[in-house]
């Protein structure tokens, strides 16, 4: 005598299928968060050193002069600043009334960081987004 079984379930493949796609969909969500998550730090970094650019050109007002790299954070915080930014490089031109600094972005691509190197005139490296004396 002969039974008419049916089995109730996913075969090995289209569990396999399955685990692909979510593991795919997995990828791409956390590729994403990771990307934002990239880009707030840099319009962070952005913003951070555009204060300090404001913070040097009230300093300049009072002083006529920019502060040295090595007193860079003794003359500007906490009067001019709350606090420093952390900046790649900060470099016055004394001589020319002037400065540059940069930081370097996670995002090497940036929109910004081109025209920053134009409007400063400098060729920086790679992802670096500069602000100067205007």
């Amino acid at each position: 005598m002969k039974k008419n079984v049916k089995c109730h379930g996913f075969t090995l493949i289209e569990l396999l299928v399955v685990i692909f796609i979510i593991g795919v969909l997995v990828a791409l969500i956390l590729a994403n968060i990771l990307s934002a998550r990239q880009r707030a730090e840099d319009t962070q970094r952005k913003s951070d050193l555009q204060q300090l650019k404001k913070a040097l050109m009230i300093f300049y007002s009072e002083n006529q002069t920019y502060p040295t790299e090595a007193n860079l954070e003794e003359d500007l915080v906490p009067e001019y600043i709350k606090e420093l930014p952390e900046i790649a490089d900060y470099d016055p031109d004394i001589v020319n009334d002037s400065f540059n600094a940069h930081v370097i972005l996670d995002n090497l691509s940036d929109k910004d960081v081109v025209p920053s190197q134009n409007h400063c005139n400098v060729s920086g490296p790679e992802g670096a987004y500069y602000v100067c004396e205007d």
